[in-house]
């Protein structure tokens, strides 16, 4: 167990717990759950919707929470869906300018 920032003279779980002798107290209920979204279109690698059969819907492009997810049916974090969201978003803009020329 790592001791930054906690009481060194102490052991094990000790070293970063210490009693709570003032209030007021507060409380509120905390459910455990995961962020992100579960469903959505699928996108090929460029960021094109895909019908059902797989294959590209021309001219229609998704990125970000709008879209299924590249970690299934959850996220792993908060701001996990950040950095596939601007890739895919890159990526169909790429796509959209590359279908005008």
């Amino acid at each position: 167990m790592t001791k930054h920032g906690g009481d060194t003279s102490k052991e094990g779980a000790a070293t970063c717990l210490a009693p709570v002798e003032r209030g007021p107290y507060h409380a509120t209920r905390i459910y455990a759950g995961c962020s992100g979204v579960t469903g959505g279109p699928r996108v090929d690698a460029s960021g094109h919707v895909l019908d059902g059969r797989g294959l590209p819907i021309p001219g229609l492009c998704a990125a970000g929470n709008v879209t299924a997810q590249l970690f299934g049916d959850a996220s792993p974090a908060s701001g996990a869906t950040l950095g596939p969201g601007l890739t895919f978003g890159y990526l169909a803009g790429c796509s959209a300018v590359a279908a005008l020329e």
